[in-house]
């Protein structure tokens, strides 16, 4: 029980920060996150049942705490956006996913962790709707840590 209270504590903290938590799909290999918070994604950059809205050029800042389902100290990110009917991998996709975890790994079974994810929409993104997806995952077993979806829409910036 003690557990549960600090686990609950833990995401009442993390909810309090500046970001938004917002809707998400599990991934079909497993283990969604607790929850997904972007920042910049507000009132005003967010469509109800659509998603967040981007500008090319925009600094975003992804956080989403998880519990860890197995112990490792090999992490790695699989990230990647489908647009029109494409898979289109994003430029850091396979780095080490350890440098983005607090606290950092080794990550143990059962323990609570945050992802700390921050990157560019570059102006060379396609505009339009996309669903994105980001996976951590041990690197020599591919057994997944988290894995969520979600629908964005990155538009020209003026």
């Amino acid at each position: 029980m003690g557990g549960f209270l600090l686990v609950l504590m833990f995401v009442s903290l993390f909810a309090s920060m500046e970001c938004d938590v917002m809707p998400f799909t599990a991934c079909e290999s497993g283990n969604p996150p607790i929850t997904v918070s972007i920042d910049p994604c507000g009132e005003s950059t967010y469509i109800k049942d659509i998603g967040c809205i981007f500008k090319q050029g925009t600094k975003v800042k992804v956080q989403a705490p998880f519990i860890a389902p197995f112990t490792s100290g090999s992490l790695e990110t699989i990230a990647s956006a489908t647009f029109r009917g494409h898979e289109i991998p994003f430029p850091d996709s396979g780095s080490n996913a350890c440098s983005y975890i607090v606290p950092s790994c080794p990550i143990m079974e059962g323990r609570m962790n945050i992802l700390n994810y921050n990157f560019e929409i570059l102006k060379y993104y396609p505009t339009g709707e996309m669903d994105v997806k980001f996976m951590i995952r041990d690197r020599r077993t591919k057994k997944v840590a988290a894995c969520a979806k979600t629908t964005v829409i990155i538009v020209e910036s003026n």
